[in-house]
């Protein structure tokens, strides 16, 4: 269950890293994502750019909560 959570967590940092290095492609990539709803086709393009410091912003909280994760399972394994 450990290895599980181990996992779980860096790839949530891998995200955040994935965010926080490429905002522009993760904006698109959100764009791209959301465009499949149909009561969001109905907005304009513009209403779906993400601005890429928030992007970046999202990442690093990404991988900020990812590390607490990880140092959490740690710790909570090393007192069992």
């Amino acid at each position: 269950m450990r290895i599980a959570i181990v996992i779980y967590g860096l790839s949530i940092i891998a995200l955040g890293i994935l965010a926080f290095l490429k905002p522009q492609l993760v904006a698109a990539k959100l764009t791209d994502f959301y465009m499949a709803y149909p009561i969001i086709r109905f907005a304009g393009k513009k209403q779906l750019t993400s601005r890429p410091i928030f992007v970046r912003f999202f990442g690093f909280v990404v991988i900020v909560v990812g590390i607490v994760a990880l140092l959490l399972t740690l710790l909570i394994d090393s007192r069992l």
